[in-house]
């Protein structure tokens, strides 16, 4: 989800990842957004606000939702500063 200011993930854990919860970052801590193309039916958002292994979050989604994905992360970037 975006607002006029921050990047909110809302996530729910799965058997291979239980990090469940809220996250939020505002525009001017985002460094760049990735998109990574469908493999065996998933695809990846990555958002990095540093150069550190922990300063990164990925969130896989079901590859039909990818025109989606392309929209919300073009407009991620739209407001980077």
């Amino acid at each position: 989800m975006l607002t006029q200011r921050r990047v909110v993930i809302v996530r729910e854990g799965s058997g291979f990842r239980p990090r469940s919860g809220v996250r939020s970052w505002p525009y001017a801590s985002i460094m760049r957004v990735t998109l990574s193309p469908p493999k065996r039916g998933q695809a990846q958002i990555v958002i990095r606000t540093g150069r550190a292994a922990w300063q990164a979050v990925s969130m896989f989604f079901a590859a039909e939702l990818m025109p989606d994905a392309e929209d919300l992360v073009q407009e991620i970037r739209r407001q980077i500063p």
